[in-house]
């Protein structure tokens, strides 16, 4: 009785998806507007991280509940980090997709990707407010992404 009590408590607890991966690395990059990004903003407040490609139809398909989760978390740091185009891909997926109104980090070369350890695309990875990492490979649910805007927080 107490063993089957235990287990359904364990199976109504609200999971995390992804994995823990370490500590924030520090970065500074730009964006696809050209700007300089610093890294450093992430670790005071935490923040949600999209990593995409131009050409990925997933992550297009993503970028409705991405864009969906901005409006319900207005204080939440949504910054997306695109791999592995060229900038105007880069642009024109942001306009296609309306996402142009989030940060972008033009990651052409991949470095960033390597540095969150994110092996494809689309993935997330959270960051919370003391610099821990959580990765979430492969397309997010809505559900998926609220929970890991909740481990932010």
């Amino acid at each position: 009785m107490i063993t089957t009590l235990l287990f359904l408590l364990a199976s109504c607890a609200e999971s995390v998806p992804g994995k823990d991966i370490g500590q924030l690395p520090y970065f500074s990059a730009q964006t696809i507007a050209g700007e300089v990004y610093s890294g450093a903003e992430l670790s005071d407040r935490g923040a949600l991280i999209w990593f995409w490609t131009p050409w990925c139809a997933i992550c297009a398909q993503e970028s409705k509940d991405i864009v969906a989760l901005t409006v319900a978390n207005p204080d939440l740091l949504v910054l997306g980090i695109a791999g592995y185009g060229s900038g105007e891909e880069m642009t024109s997926f942001t306009q296609r997709t309306k996402t142009e109104h989030l940060i972008h980090l033009n990651d052409q070369n991949g470095a960033l990707w390597s540095a969150f350890q994110v092996p494809v695309q689309p993935s997330v990875v959270a960051v919370n407010r003391q610099g821990e990492l959580r990765l979430s490979i492969g397309p997010s649910t809505e559900e998926d992404l609220q929970s890991l805007a909740d481990w932010v927080k």
